[in-house]
């Protein structure tokens, strides 16, 4: 399914759950889930065709086109950051055949083995940008790490030109950011999604550090 990650899993961030009395790996935060609405419809893997995707190991780069129709062709490249651990950026280049108004959501879910999920959503107003800031915290199964995630979009208009972003809470292991655009025909639209995963084992304040990166 286009801009949909199945797990995400941090290195270092071990519990005692499932089978055994072995510490597995944890599920984290998807905090990189997306969906896409066309004219009101919201794309599926049997909307998209020539579907390809290209892994760039040298660029630590994962890109993924598609069409939609004769309206749209798609594509997005997850990165992973080198510089910047824990942290992840997904680009998404939207290029219009026809006229056409969109809907993006970048999705934060949490995994039904974690428990006391809380979820958070703040914008910051500076000067030269403002920030929607999606963040989620949660305990492991043994309650002995506290994982944390956030997200943002980033524009490339100039500041106060942006879209205007909605926040959605659809229960307590679900909430959503979204904004909508109108396209031309030939117009293409590129807007990115930067989120960072960490837990206590990596530092002693989680979520403000996760809200930091």
């Amino acid at each position: 399914v286009p801009f949909q990650v199945k797990n995400v899993v941090l290195a270092g961030a071990y519990d005692q759950y499932g089978r055994g009395r072995v510490s597995n790996f944890l599920n984290s935060f998807n905090l990189l889930n997306m969906y896409l609405e066309i004219g009101g419809h919201r794309l599926n893997a049997q909307d998209a065709t020539n579907f390809r995707q290209q892994l760039d190991m040298q660029r630590a780069s994962l890109t993924t086109t598609f069409d939609y129709r004769d309206q749209a062709t798609i594509s997005y490249t997850y990165y992973a950051l080198r510089h910047l651990p824990y942290t992840v950026l997904m680009d998404v280049s939207i290029t219009a055949k026809k006229d056409l108004d969109l809907t993006a959501a970048s999705v934060m879910e949490a995994p039904d083995a974690l428990r006391d999920v809380q979820n958070y959503y703040n914008e910051i107003d500076r000067p030269h940008v403002t920030l929607s800031l999606l963040t989620s915290s949660a305990k492991s199964p043994t309650g002995k790490l506290l994982m944390c995630a956030s997200n943002s979009f980033l524009f490339s208009e100039p500041h106060g030109q942006e879209p205007r972003i909605i926040h959605e809470m659809w229960d307590n292991s679900m909430h959503l950011m979204k904004f909508s655009k109108t396209l031309r025909a030939g117009q293409t639209y590129a807007y990115a999604v930067a989120g960072s995963s960490i837990t206590s084992a990596h530092h002693p304040d989680p979520l403000n550090e996760a809200e930091r990166l």
